[in-house]
């Protein structure tokens, strides 16, 4: 699970960045209620994942549907913006959840 779903350092075809301490520490601190409280089970990923979604700064995401053929994954950078397809929310997540330790992947959707 580890190998899999945590230590990937990229996506795909997004420029190599040293990103993984950038979102930990900009991160890490909303998980510290979790931390202290008996109430919830601390290790299952997906109460944690959920826990920290909900703890997010609430921003306004500005999606677009326009995604050129050629253009890649735009990076960890830039996905912070919050702002661009459902593809660059998907890496924004993909990013905040393996920094912290939470095992998470893709699932593609034709529509």
């Amino acid at each position: 699970m580890f190998c899999e779903y945590i230590l990937p350092y990229r996506i795909d075809d997004e420029p190599l960045v040293y990103w993984r301490e950038i979102y930990y520490e900009k991160y890490n601190s909303l998980l510290d209620s979790l931390r202290m409280s008996d109430e919830l089970d601390k290790e299952d990923p997906i109460i944690v994942a959920n826990y920290l979604r909900k703890r997010l700064p609430i921003k306004k995401y500005h999606f677009t549907t326009f995604i050129p053929g050629k253009l890649g994954h735009l990076g960890s950078k830039y996905v912070q913006g919050l702002s661009g397809s459902c593809r660059d929310a998907t890496d924004f997540g993909i990013y905040l959840y393996t920094a912290l330790g939470i095992p998470c992947a893709i699932d593609f959707l034709p529509m």
